[in-house]
């Protein structure tokens, strides 16, 4: 068995669109030569050529009236061209459009989405979160009921 390793150094170019802000969980790539790679706490997603560590372009999660994005763990469907981004800081799954290549919608999920993966067909994306979004008082509970 073979493998190939390659380390991408997260240089400083002096040009704050261009430079790496932090690397977090998500990978996602899409043949030899595009790796999407997500960002953390900048709300990022960049596309690199894996083989030169050339940035080929920069998704941003802060728009759309979101900001503070986490960008997390990624999902990628190569037949309708969408890659599936966590936005862990504001509890959604978001979808970019690869072919307009900007995020196209999202949707709510519970608490702290962390991992996520697509069902072979596509159509369904599986989600685990670290806690719940919502609380409710336990049916029947009440202060002067504590046991």
């Amino acid at each position: 068995m073979y493998w190939w390793v390659r380390q991408v150094a997260a240089e400083e170019t002096g040009k704050a669109e261009d430079d790496w802000r932090s690397v977090f969980m998500g990978l996602a790539f899409d043949g030899e030569h595009a790796l999407y790679a997500s960002e953390g706490n900048s709300g990022r997603v960049r596309l690199i050529d894996p083989a030169t560590g050339e940035k080929k372009r920069v998704f941003d999660l802060n728009e759309g009236g979101y900001q503070d994005s986490y960008s997390g763990d990624l999902a990628l469907d190569r037949e309708r061209g969408l890659l599936y981004v966590l936005d862990q800081a504001n509890f959604r799954l978001a979808a970019i459009d690869l072919r307009k290549r900007q995020p196209i919608r999202s949707v709510k999920l519970g608490r702290v989405p962390f991992a996520m993966a697509l069902s072979p067909d596509g159509r369904r994306a599986y989600v685990t979160n670290l806690g719940m979004f919502q609380y409710q008082a336990v049916p029947g509970w009440t202060p002067s009921r504590r046991g």
